[in-house]
């Protein structure tokens, strides 16, 4: 029951979850000055470590978060355009 419109259906809700939470993911790097680890973003946005790693992943794929690696070990993801924020009142034309 539900055929093909109910798989699209499935697919789109499972679409808007994923961008909604990889947009709560940047609100949440922002307040940590681009930086921002699995824990983090399970404690804040109550979901699993699964959930929240998927999430990352998916950002760094885009080209939006770099990982790095505390010595004992923590992936931390780092959002660099999150930490040039303060500069974009600094901008320029293309041209200057």
């Amino acid at each position: 029951r539900g055929g093909k419109a109910g798989r699209a259906l499935t697919s789109r809700r499972e679409e808007l979850r994923r961008d909604t939470l990889q947009s709560e993911m940047l609100r949440l790097a922002g307040q940590h000055g681009g930086r921002i680890t699995i824990i983090e973003a399970v404690s804040a946005l109550a979901i699993t470590p699964e959930e929240a790693k998927d999430a990352l992943d998916g950002l760094a794929v885009r080209g939006l978060a770099d990982f790095e690696v505390t010595d004992s070990g923590i992936v931390v993801y780092v959002f660099r355009d999150l930490q040039h924020l303060d500069d974009k009142h600094q901008s320029k034309g293309l041209l200057e």
